[in-house]
């Protein structure tokens, strides 16, 4: 059963790490082809009349994932005044607005291109330079980038860890002179109310256990404190080692499950709904939840003391070893 377990958790993880680069390789394909299309689109746009005493002197055009340029560079008498105020009344008469102005340049946006007039030419020579650009660069794309990249880190660690819960540097000792028998014992009999003590396996003189603090169904525990512990015979038979680490609870799983749907998911709008955006906001989601999930685990964080604790009381235990008594 474990090993069907880890063999899940393993499958999944090698999913949730192959769908984001393939979701990336995807869209970087995609929109090359696009941003190739939009070239000729901007080259249509930019055959506009040039002021009168200025001539065309030579085109640039140029694209990658997600964005489109083509510049144009003018030569003539024109003054610089008189080019803004040129272009101005152009694009704005053309359902164009103004969106920035400085000393050397105007730039005006509609949907999602810009137009820029610089003074001298942008392009390193001529009077000055006519630029449109296509640019599909946002603050959800890099959003988007975060999340898969996040995504895939997640899922090559659990792969690297083999499933197993992921556990903290150094584990948590705790020695007893009481008998393996009398610890599980009083871990039955002192389990409180808001203390939930679970015994997995027993195998000769090692029993497997889990701590973790009770909360209602709906209380946001899903990456909560999660004690795994292991109760170890003394050679002796008359003394016991607690040894164990915190980690997530088994539930995570179903956040595991639900990483690796979102992943294909994704996967599934890039490649053949092809929305420019529709990943962007699905990632925003993941990150946004999986930023609250972590939030609400450092909150939490105060009851890793309140079960080691409960532990430590209920073995009559320490963190030295009783010393022999001859």
């Amino acid at each position: 059963m474990r090993f069907t377990k880890q063999l899940l958790v393993r499958v999944l993880a090698a999913i949730a790490i192959v769908a984001p680069l393939a979701i990336m390789a995807s869209d970087f394909i995609r929109m090359s082809i696009v941003a190739s299309q939009k070239v000729d689109t901007l080259e249509r746009e930019l055959s506009i009349p040039a002021p009168r005493g200025t001539e065309r002197a030579g085109i640039m055009r140029s694209h990658k994932s997600r964005i489109a340029t083509v510049s144009e560079k003018y030569v003539g008498s024109a003054s610089t005044p008189g080019t803004f105020d040129y272009y101005q009344a152009f694009f704005e008469g053309h359902g164009w607005r103004h969106c920035g102005h400085s000393i050397v340049r105007d730039e005006y946006c509609r949907d999602d291109y810009q137009a820029i007039v610089s003074v001298p030419s942008a392009m390193g020579s001529g009077t000055y330079s006519l630029t449109l650009q296509w640019n599909q660069i946002t603050w959800r794309v890099w959003l988007a980038v975060c999340a898969l990249i996040g995504i895939a880190s997640l899922a090559a660690r659990m792969l690297e860890r083999g499933g197993g819960p992921p556990s903290s540097k150094l584990p948590i000792l705790l020695y007893s002179r009481l008998s393996i028998a009398e610890c599980l014992r009083r871990l039955d009999s002192a389990a409180e109310k808001n203390i939930g003590y679970y015994q997995r396996t027993s195998v000769d003189n090692r029993v497997t256990f889990e701590l973790e603090r009770r909360r209602g169904r709906f209380s946001g525990g899903l990456l909560a404190p999660y004690f795994y512990g292991v109760l170890q015979g003394e050679g002796d038979s008359t003394g016991t080692t607690a040894v164990g680490r915190f980690g997530f609870p088994p539930r995570a799983r179903a956040g595991a499950i639900g990483l690796a749907s979102l992943a294909a998911l994704s996967l599934f709008i890039s490649v053949f709904l092809g929305g420019s955006s529709s990943v962007e906001w699905i990632a925003l989601a993941f990150i946004v939840g999986t930023l609250g999930l972590f939030v609400n685990r450092w909150r939490l964080r105060h009851e890793k003391t309140e079960i080691i604790r409960f532990l430590a009381s209920a073995l009559d235990a320490s963190e030295q070893k009783p010393s022999r008594r001859g």
